[in-house]
């Protein structure tokens, strides 16, 4: 999600690697878009291991072409998603 290419000139640890250093992870995209997917992520994993249970579906939905120019990653799920 979110990642454009890095040749890794330049960068102190290899832009994919995902290298955890003095309490930061360091990577190309590391803190952009994947950041807010986490926490989305986190926040519905400690609700359902406190017990939430849901009075309808909940839908978590991420695209892939932000950095791509947006060409249509989130036109088919209106037609998926039941009301």
């Amino acid at each position: 999600m979110d990642v454009v290419p890095a040749d890794g000139e330049g960068w102190e640890y290899p832009p994919f690697s995902g290298a955890i250093a003095d309490g930061y992870v360091w990577g190309r995209g590391a803190l952009d878009m994947k950041f807010g997917l986490i926490t989305i992520l986190e926040a519905v994993e400690e609700m359902l291991e406190a017990g939430f249970t849901p009075s309808r579906d909940i839908y978590i939905i991420s695209t892939c072409d932000e950095e791509a120019g947006d060409k249509g990653g989130i036109r088919p799920l209106p037609g998926a998603i039941r009301p």
